[in-house]
């Protein structure tokens, strides 16, 4: 068995890590937990609004006449020294003294405020459950209740969107034992590397190292025992693969103009690498990929990625396909095993139902959905003066690029320099300081690119760039901004008038109001992402294993190039399936006695179902779409229960041998074939040391079928379950006194009408005292009373 070491990160390396990115993006909205339990079972910081104004709006009262409000006082700034300012930070400090008692008294604790705010508002940062914050929203005086926002480095927002700050921070790790993936070591299958990509650099201060500690392990393995050749990658995919599962933290240079043009990190940052060379110009060849697969066996890798499969149509029996069956090995040897689903292509896969791929029960399918980063519909921007404003101007629809739009705003100055239009050369420093810039498309060197109008544009101060056609017709361009800048585009039409408009009023400022795109592609389902159904293995689905297991985001994802120093957007379920490998290695490292398949069964139990949309944006997905849903590591490592199975039950469930693969003790139940009624058993292990109570019940459960639980309810001691933050330095686990409990449900589905189509329903596990998030299996079932 794998021996990993736990490490908890120091609160100064976490700092450090974030700090090194500069100003980031605060997103308040935590949009892939919108079906999170109603209870947490972790902390979390709060920021808690009270009535009183702060100094800046005081305007004065019965009890103080005097006003600190600069608005009030007709001075230029807030005079905090000012007497009265003096007498109402008093009375602020004794108002929020009686709040924080009355939180106090509501809470029946001790509560103790971490920050105190008097300037901007009232208001203090306190530690909170969910369920202690939804108690103090109706006190007296209290204003608002909101989760802290985060400031921070993403991979295009991938890292941020699935949860795994949360793992980082410890917030959403057992005991608060935060990890960034320390001592977990992933193995990329894939095009090589880019070896000397500062996200393979070696870690330090970041991850909690004194020293630098080596990061990368590239290897080619087209040569015997991978022990030659050239592991570097020519293509990006490698590269671009392996940081974003587990890439160093790396900032952009705000000095200057070259790439990162964003802050990156892969999901476990802290991580080891090794990159097994599988794919060259002929494509990944089938010797190369076995030889990979032993040789990273022998070297002891944790978690693999394999964003590769068989460009064939409908699925291979995993059995026998040779990579799939060779997975299960490395599962076997307790490697986590996460596989691309698989995208259409020009031939022969031009269609994405029933042809997802890399089917085999042992590993996780993984399917390609957007995050929060990338708007899909169009916002809006007025001109409001100099006035007269010309009709022309008076709304102008703003179409989004690949990252976040404008930030909505009202009196937002636009400059254009009319001797740069196009911003294809260095701008003046200072130039856009506070304001938004506009460019044409368009220019010399013949069409510079987007990403240098961007990047000349932020250089010389701009905090917006909008991009106007110089031909007929909308742009949605890849521009790659810098850090937290917005990127909007307008028609030629629009961008010429509001040039021309700006040139004619001189000095006088342009002023705008933006009103930012209402969408972003935030859990829909990618076009060319390959869904079930699973038709495996005999081309009707009597394979009964629901695929893909999961979605994560894989759409215009922002990390490692072959180039130097590069870094480029790529889109596609190879994206998506490296950030459920890092998922995975962040969960090895904060529970380092689970099994891979205890992690799968985590992943799936804990992903979020609710809100997954198809491609338009507005069509629920479905498992033969999605999975479980999408991955949400603010729960995974966090499951009060966990599935197991061996590598035997495996071997023997081969359909094409009598087996029944629909019997496995996985996190999903499947019957495409119920005929008067269908029955699965499932046995799921505790992993909390505490006493614990759980209810079961069917939900979602659609007309013409009806599902039923036994039991419905059962308990356990905590007895034998070691302690996930324990720490294990070579040899084996301990061995409690006795194992863990475990407890089997059988689950009956009955259709009561002739269903010709596969419906879906759900079984829900809830702790009756939210010591673990609610768990989900799915259910799929086609057939017939």
């Amino acid at each position: 068995m794998t021996k990993f070491v736990r490490s908890k990160v120091l609160v100064s390396a976490v700092a450090l890590a974030l700090s090194a990115g500069g100003a980031g993006l605060a997103f308040a909205v935590d949009t892939a937990g919108t079906d999170a339990p109603t209870a947490t079972v972790t902390e979390g910081l709060w920021l808690i609004e009270f009535a009183e104004p702060g100094l800046l709006y005081f305007t004065g009262d019965g009890e103080q006449p005097q006003a600190t409000a600069p608005a009030a006082t007709g001075q230029r700034r807030l005079d905090v020294h000012s007497p009265a300012a003096v007498q109402y930070q008093a009375r602020l400090s004794a108002a929020q003294d009686a709040h924080v008692a009355a939180i106090g008294s509501r809470l029946g604790r001790s509560v103790e405020a971490v920050h105190r705010y008097a300037i901007t508002h009232s208001g203090i940062a306190v530690q909170l459950t969910e369920d202690e914050a939804a108690q103090i929203r109706n006190l007296p005086g209290v204003a608002s209740v909101e989760k802290e926002a985060v400031y921070q480095l993403d991979t295009h927002r991938g890292p941020t969107f699935i949860g795994a700050t949360t793992i980082w921070d410890g917030s959403s790790a057992p005991g608060g034992n935060g990890s960034m993936g320390q001592g977990v070591t992933i193995g990329v299958f894939d095009t090589g590397a880019n070896l000397t990509h500062p996200s393979f650099a070696p870690m330090g201060a970041a991850c909690g190292y004194d020293y630098a500690k080596p990061k990368l392990v590239a290897l080619d393995c087209s040569t015997a025992n991978c022990a030659s050749g050239s592991p570097a990658d020519a293509d990006s995919h490698g590269s671009h693969t392996a940081s974003t599962s587990g890439g160093n933290f790396v900032s952009r240079d705000p000095t200057s103009a070259g790439l990162p043009l964003r802050d990156i990190s892969g999901v476990a940052p802290c991580a080891n690498l090794r990159t097994y060379r599988v794919c060259f110009p002929n494509g990944c060849t089938g010797s190369a990929i076995t030889n990979a697969i032993n040789r990273a066996i022998a070297d002891g890798i944790d978690v693999a990625n394999f964003s590769l499969g068989p460009n064939v149509n409908g699925q291979l029996n995993p059995w026998t396909e040779s990579t799939d069956r060779r997975a299960l090995d490395m599962v076997n040897a307790g490697i986590f095993v996460s596989m691309s689903a698989g995208n259409t292509r020009s031939s022969p896969v031009i269609n994405p139902p029933a042809e997802v791929k890399h089917v085999g029960p042992w590993n996780i399918t993984v399917a390609n959905s957007g995050h929060d980063g990338v708007p899909r519909a169009d916002g809006s921007m007025q001109v409001t003066g100099p006035t007269p404003v010309p009709p022309a101007l008076a709304s102008l629809v703003l179409t989004p690029a690949d990252v976040p739009p404008p930030s909505a705003g009202t009196g937002v100055v636009v400059r254009h320099v009319a001797s740069n239009n196009f911003g294809c050369d260095p701008f003046a420093p200072g130039t856009f300081a506070g304001a938004a810039a506009l460019v044409s498309r368009g220019g010399t060197p013949e069409a510079c690119a987007f990403a240098i109008k961007v990047a000349n544009a932020v250089a010389a101060g701009a905090h917006t760039v909008i991009i106007y056609n110089n031909v007929a017709g909308a742009i949605s361009p890849a521009t790659n901004a810098h850090g937290d800048t917005r990127v909007a585009t307008l028609t030629q039409t629009d961008g010429q008038a509001l040039a021309n408009f700006i040139t004619a009023n001189g000095a006088t400022p342009t002023v705008v109001t933006i009103n930012p795109a209402p969408l972003t592609t935030a859990n829909v389902l990618e076009s060319g992402s390959l869904r079930g159904p699973n038709l495996c293995c005999n081309g009707n689905g009597g394979m009964n294993v629901t695929k893909p297991d999961i979605t994560a985001p894989g759409t215009n994802i922002y990390a490692a190039s072959s180039a130097a120093n590069g870094y480029t957007n790529m889109s596609g379920t190879s994206m998506s399936s490296p950030h459920v490998a890092g998922a995975g290695a962040l969960v090895r490292a904060t529970q380092p006695n689970w099994t891979p398949v205890e992690v799968n069964s985590a992943l799936m139990l804990t992903a979020t179902g609710a809100g997954q949309l198809m491609p338009d944006g507005t069509t629920p997905a479905t498992p033969d779409e999605v999975g479980s849903g999408m991955v949400n590591l603010r729960r995974a490592a966090l499951a009060g229960l966990v599935m197991n199975e061996t590598f035997a039950n495996f071997v023997a469930a081969n359909p094409n041998s009598g087996g029944q693969p629909h019997t496995l003790n996985t996190a999903s139940l499947r019957n495409v074939g119920c005929t008067g009624s269908c029955q699965w058993t499932r046995t799921f292990r505790n992993t909390l040391t505490v006493p614990t109570s759980w209810t079961v019940a069917a939900v979602n459960v659609p007309a013409g079928l009806t599902v039923n639980v036994s039991p419905t309810s059962f308990s356990f001691t905590g007895a034998g379950v070691p302690v996930a933050d324990a720490l294990f330095f070579g040899g084996d686990f301990e061995v409690p006194g006795a194992p863990p409990e475990t407890q089997a449900l059988t689950v009956t589905a009955t259709p009561t009408a002739t269903l010709a189509n596969i419906v879906f329903a759900e079984v829900v596990l809830t702790e009756a005292n939210s010591l673990s998030p609610p768990l989900r299996l799915t259910v799929a079932v086609r057939g017939a009373p």
